[in-house]
């Protein structure tokens, strides 16, 4: 925003927001029942002052015209707001549409895996499945650790989050994509994490991280799409993420975690790309961004938020150096 005028007192105010309203021009006054006349856009200021130096049509014509745009915008908020709910909606709470046959099979498989000694004695399929013997030319073990769950908790809580993240993906961006993030984040966190731990290591963590990253960079920058992550599941995710890395949960695949993190950033990073191209500077001198913000609002404008994904792409970096020892 930058400040255009002061007007004579409030009223003043108020009917210059109106005017430039009309005249394609969006504008505040500040502060709240002040007599500071701000455009929004910074690169209004000059247009603005254009259309308050033609002559003004009446003012009740201007405040009619003004109250109309308003009420024409708001309408078109609650209608778009509307379709990205139904949106949402179909892609959540219609499973026979959207279930996603990837997502249900990893599933299936986690749970197969996980219960099969419970069910059949002798039966041990994990013991196919570690990653220690692939050099043998068991290939499949570069990924199958993944399915390898160890306890009724650490199975729930990846399954859920599986089915929340991995049926979005499979909805809006389909089984391909989806298996492109599993099988990249899971064969180089398994990888990973063997280089760093040894072949006793297993679960949907680093898969799940990698549809974490990606769900939230469409969520965040891609509004085209019906992504769905709310603050306290992203919230969720990052403290479960840190917690780990502290080691204070006991022995877990902090590599993995954290190769699945990068690789779901990669992979989401065109609509981050063009956001970034798009986005306009707040903080150009004399605006009031640029007067008005201080302190860590300022840093975090300025340093933190535009470059989110760049700074979880170093935490997961710092994590996966420090699981090495180096």
């Amino acid at each position: 925003m930058r400040k255009l005028l002061d007007a004579k007192g409030p009223r003043e105010a108020r009917a210059l927001v109106d005017r430039l309203l009309v005249a394609g021009i969006d504008a505040k006054v500040h502060p709240e029942g002040g007599s500071e006349v701000w455009v929004i856009e910074d690169d209004a200021l000059e247009p603005a002052k254009a259309a308050l130096a033609s002559p003004p049509i009446s003012d009740a014509e201007t405040t009619q015209k003004a109250r109309e745009i308003r009420k024409a915008r708001e309408h078109e908020e609650k209608l778009r707001s509307r379709r990205s709910h139904e949106g949402w909606s179909k892609a959540t709470y219609n499973p026979l549409k959207h279930a996603g046959p990837l997502s249900t099979m990893l599933i299936v498989a986690s749970v197969f895996v996980a219960i099969a000694p419970l069910v059949v004695p002798d039966a041990n399929p994990s013991s196919a499945l570690f990653f220690d013997t692939w050099e043998a030319g068991e290939v499949w073990r570069l990924i199958t650790p993944i399915l390898l769950h160890f306890g009724a908790l650490h199975l729930v809580f990846n399954m859920l989050w599986l089915d929340r993240l991995g049926r979005q993906v499979e909805a809006w961006h389909g089984t391909a994509t989806m298996a492109a993030l599993v099988l990249v984040s899971g064969v180089a966190g398994n990888l990973g994490q063997y280089w760093a731990t040894g072949p006793l290591f297993g679960g949907m963590s680093g898969v799940n991280y990698a549809l974490f990253a990606f769900v939230w960079m469409h969520a965040r920058y891609n509004p085209r799409l019906a992504y769905e992550l709310d603050g306290r599941g992203a919230s969720l995710m990052l403290v479960w993420f840190a917690l780990c890395a502290t080691g204070w949960m006991g022995p877990i695949a902090n590599v993995a975690h954290a190769v699945g993190l990068a690789t779901g950033l990669v992979f989401g990073l065109p609509p981050y790309i063009t956001d970034l191209r798009t986005r306009k500077t707040t903080f150009q001198a004399g605006s009031w961004a640029d007067v008005n913000i201080r302190g860590f609002q300022r840093f975090w404008r300025r340093i933190l938020e535009p470059y989110l994904p760049a700074w979880f792409l170093l935490l997961a970096i710092v994590v996966a150096w420090a699981d090495y020892g180096l």
